[in-house]
Parts: C-alpha cells; structure tokens; sequence
C-alpha cells in the first residue's frame, strides 16, 4: 500500500478523534488496521480511540497493557497508556506512564497530565509547578491550576486561574459554570441560602452549578428536610455531572439517603467508575436499600457485565461487612 495513502487516513483519523466523531474514526480506524495492521502508529490511534471514548476503560486497559510490553520506548504508547489508566483511577500507574513519556520525548500535553494525575494523588505542589509553568503558553491548562487551589481550598487562587482562563476564551460555558460554583464557596451558609431564597422570591430558579453546595450548606446548617425537598424537586433535570457533584456532596456529609439517590441518577453514564459503585453501595446499606440496588444492577447488567456479580453481593449481604462511615 503506497505510504501516501496510509498518511491519508492516519490524518483523517486523527482529524475525526480531535472533533470527537467516533463513528467516522470507527471506520477509517477499521480501514487503517486492513492495510497496516501491526504498525505501531495504527496500534497508537486504536488506543486513543479507545481512550477517548466516554465508555469501559477496560478495552484501553487491555491494550495499553499489550502496547506497552510491545512498545515501551514510544512515548506516544506511554502518553495514551496514562490516560488509559487516568481514565480507570490507576492514578499510580497513569504516573508512571506520563514521567516515562515526558523522559522519552518532552512535550507539554504529557506534562500536563502528569500534573492533573498528581492533583489526583494529593502531590499538589508538584502539580502546582507543573501546571503553573504550562499556564502561559497554554491557557487549558489554567482550569487544572484552579482544581489544584480548590482541593486546597484556596479559592480566591482557584477563581483567579478560571479568570485568568475566562480572559482567553471568554465564552467557554464549562468555565463559567466553574466560576459560579467557586463563587458559591466563598460565602458562608447563610449568604448563599439567603441569597438563594431571594432569588426564588424573586421567581428565579436556582443554577443548577450552585445546586451541589447549596444542599452541602443547607445539611450542614441543620435543613435536611430542606435539602430532600430540593433535591426531589431538582434530581430528574439535572446532568450527571452536577448529580455526581451532588451525590458525592451528600456522601461526605453522610446524607445516605440523598447520595444514593444523586448516584442513582447517575448511574447509567458511570457502569464503570469502580470508585462511584463503592460509595453507592454504601450509601445504599446505610440507607437500607440494597435489595433496589441490586436490582437497579441487574437492569444495567447487559451493559456491564460486572453488576452481575456485584448484584449478588448486595443480595447475599457481602457487602454489610464493611461499617457505615466516611471511607
């Protein structure tokens, strides 16, 4: 097959997995693994494809494994390798694979999640000046800065890098969603409620950004029934973004009720997200609604075949061994 072609559809490839057009890179990628099925750049964009895909990471998993032992000195192998494992919490391993590709070929997207996975890791003043140093000639990288400042619950810092960000690209709608959220927690419990209340006086409906942290404040200043209301009232609109905040809001605070509902209503975008199954089923024990669980996870079993096995535990109690309590 003339090199040409080849080059072709490596770029139509690459040029469908950038505008997220998987159908297309289904194809092209199919086309790409008749003519040249071995070669290491055919093998590179089957992993991306397969990382990029908002599905089960463990495809990628098993791949990035294979590729690895076949290609460690790629850092492009290595840099997909860790967003393989980034993808399925292996925070450990995602490090490993991101250091590897930056000593193999330094480039800042390998850089820049290398400093997103120790963010992860809790190693956030490697991640500060990783980040930090990215933030000039690459603006994105500004959204992961103020991620770094919140977990240190530094939020004047975090709102200064989404600004900063907002100077650059300022109509970004998952920005400004994170500025309005970040807002909401510099205030004190009774500013946000209060200033919540008065908009509804006012007939405006509460942002759904703000709706993780205000529920987070109404628990914590004592409204639990006002808290269920609301999130009855809102759950079934919300995206599942802002339900997980919701949910792991909730979980913290050990409102077992509300979180295993927030988690429910995620669920079915999250089948393979080992980290949000745990706390559901625990909420779930708290809450006494095990026997729902288990069968909320044979209906989604067909899509992940691991509820199968975890529907049984819930059923035979396996689970009731572990105590009830933050994790």
């Amino acid at each position: 097959m003339a090199p040409d072609y080849l080059a072709i559809l490596r770029r139509n490839l690459t040029a469908a997995l950038k505008r997220k057009d998987f159908a297309e890179a289904e194809q092209l990628l199919a086309r790409l693994q008749q003519e040249a099925p071995l070669e290491l750049q055919t093998r590179a964009l089957q992993l991306e494809l397969l990382v990029r895909q908002d599905e089960d990471p463990g495809p990628a998993r098993r791949l990035a494994r294979q590729l690895l032992e076949l290609h460690p000195a790629s850092a492009r192998i290595q840099l997909w390798s860790g967003r393989a494992a980034y993808r399925a919490q292996e925070y450990r391993l995602a490090e490993q694979c991101f250091r590897e590709a930056q000593r193999l070929a330094p480039h800042w997207l390998s850089e820049c999640w290398l400093g997103k996975t120790l963010s992860q890791l809790g190693q956030l003043d490697e991640a500060e000046a990783l980040l930090t140093g990215l933030c000039a000639q690459h603006p994105g990288c500004l959204l992961d800065l103020a991620w770094v400042h919140e977990r240190r619950e530094e939020f004047p810092r975090a709102l200064g890098c989404i600004d900063a960000f907002l100077q650059e690209k300022p109509d970004d709608a998952f920005a400004r969603r994170q500025r309005q959220r970040l807002l909401a927690r510099t205030m004190d419990a009774e500013e946000l409620i209060g200033e919540v209340e008065e908009l509804s006086e006012l007939g405006e409906e509460l942002a759904d950004t703000l709706l993780p942290e205000y529920i987070g404040r109404l628990l914590r200043c004592g409204q639990g029934d006002k808290a269920r209301r609301v999130t009855k009232e809102k759950l079934c609109v919300l995206t599942p973004r802002i339900a997980r905040d919701l949910a792991w809001t909730a979980y913290k605070l050990q409102a077992w009720d509300i979180a295993y509902e927030a988690f429910c209503a995620v669920l079915p975008t999250r089948l393979h997200d080992p980290k949000l199954l745990k706390a559901l089923e625990k909420a779930a024990r708290c809450c006494q609604r095990t026997e729902e669980l288990a069968g909320r996870y044979r209906q989604l079993a067909p899509k992940a075949k691991k509820l199968h096995g975890r529907s049984k535990l819930l059923e035979q109690g396996g689970h009731d061994r572990t105590r009830a309590g933050p994790d």
